[in-house]
């Protein structure tokens, strides 16, 4: 997986010493650690390679080997456990505070797109996360699969069809022009992409042709487009007067499962 923190010092505080910033986290499912262009890979990732450039990367730690949902999770609890699936007879207790709620009981406007929603004033995504990028049908298990992609507390059928990715982009573009910048903002984009299945626009894939391998040219243009969209998201931010002060660039190492 690979996350991006952009910051900005907030200026109702500046004055008085301390310093909370507008915080937009940015989490990419299931990228891997040489899938990156900074590190050598063939993909390009030239927005990626620029903000790694210019901020902190982390990359020589403990983190868990193997799925990412168990760091979403773990974001906003600070707890350990592992996935709490769609169907699951079990929840988050709602007595163990999210990080959400406490950055809401700290004056922050909360916002997220990605699956679940606890603790957020606005929501964009899906209860599985690992459905079509396009129809966003998905599954659960092997005997309950269905739409799943949500508005709030709807379903929002009017948007099959478009490509997940370019629809958090816009909802992300969406929130920060209508954000007020005295109210600290906390947004939370957890792209479900470059997880299966392993679909994308046709103008990605055109840096890959030459890739005999078809799952790893479909695989690149997915991380192409990620980079295409935190590019336009560092972008929105700077045209809304945010100055990108703090940036923390992290990522983690491969998994010997299901490699391409």
């Amino acid at each position: 997986a690979l996350m991006l923190v952009l910051g900005q010092y907030h200026p109702r505080f500046i004055s008085g010493g301390n310093f909370p910033s507008h915080i937009i986290f940015v989490m990419v499912d299931d990228q891997g650690y040489n899938d990156i262009g900074y590190h050598g890979s063939e993909i390009h990732t030239s927005v990626l390679d620029q903000l790694a450039g210019e901020g902190v990367k982390l990359e020589n730690y403990y983190v868990q080997p193997i799925c990412s949902p168990f760091t979403q999770y773990q974001i906003h609890t600070g707890l350990q456990h592992s996935i709490i699936c769609a169907r699951q007879p079990l929840c988050l207790p709602p007595d163990i505070p999210t990080l959400p709620e406490r950055l809401r009981q700290a004056g922050y406007s909360t916002h997220m797109c990605l699956p679940t929603s606890r603790g957020f004033q606005s929501f964009l995504g899906s209860l599985t996360g690992s459905g079509d990028h396009f129809s966003f049908q998905s599954c659960d298990g092997t005997e309950a699969c269905g739409f799943d992609l949500h508005d709030g507390e709807r379903p929002a059928w009017e948007l099959s069809g478009n490509y997940l990715t370019r629809l958090f982009t816009e909802r992300v573009k969406e929130i920060l022009k209508g954000h007020d910048q005295r109210t600290l903002l906390f947004l939370y984009v957890d792209l479900q992409a470059v997880h299966t299945p392993l679909q994308t626009p046709g103008h990605l894939l055109r840096h890959y042709q030459t890739l005999g391998n078809r799952p790893r040219r479909h695989y690149a243009a997915m991380v192409s487009g990620v980079d295409e969209s935190v590019g336009e998201i560092v972008s929105e931010l700077r045209e809304r007067g945010y100055s990108l002060e703090d940036l923390l660039f992290r990522q983690w190492g491969p998994t010997s499962l299901g490699g391409l």
